[in-house]
């Protein structure tokens, strides 16, 4: 290996690299840097809640128990009741909220992540809501 120039040359070992500028040397492993949560990385909303719903993957079981209580005592009999008292379009509402109760069902039995359960789980309390102010706002 001809030298040429003499401020610069590096020497490769075993993944390990030896790296000599003048005076400084450095030495490289070859493992990777990680930042860390203390480093100032600029996070926005959704990552924010994904670390949230990350953080409650412990809490797997009783998210799985509140979906399914939540679901069936409250969510789709209320929003059905609610529905048909105000003679709303019942049988539309009533297919969406039992697709949405079904859809969390199946994922909590069927062994989904706990990200796809709780992320159905929510989208399923946005969907009841959107029921019950569309059906408020078609009857007043």
């Amino acid at each position: 290996m001809p030298v040429t120039d003499l401020l610069a040359f590096q020497i490769e070992i075993c993944n390990i690299k030896i790296k000599k500028d003048m005076a400084t040397q450095l030495i490289y492993t070859g493992l990777t840097y990680n930042r860390s949560k203390t480093d100032n990385v600029h996070t926005g909303i959704i990552t924010k809640y994904l670390n949230f719903v990350d953080s409650q993957t412990a809490n797997a079981v009783l998210w799985w128990a509140v979906s399914l209580i939540v679901h069936g005592c409250f969510l789709v009999p209320l929003t059905f009741l609610f529905v048909y008292t105000l003679n709303g379009p019942t049988t539309l509402f009533l297919a969406v909220s039992m697709i949405c109760f079904f859809i969390n069902f199946i994922g909590n039995m069927g062994g989904a992540s706990f990200r796809f359960n709780y992320n159905s789980f929510m989208l399923s309390i946005l969907v009841h809501t959107i029921i019950v102010i569309s059906t408020l706002i078609v009857v007043l």
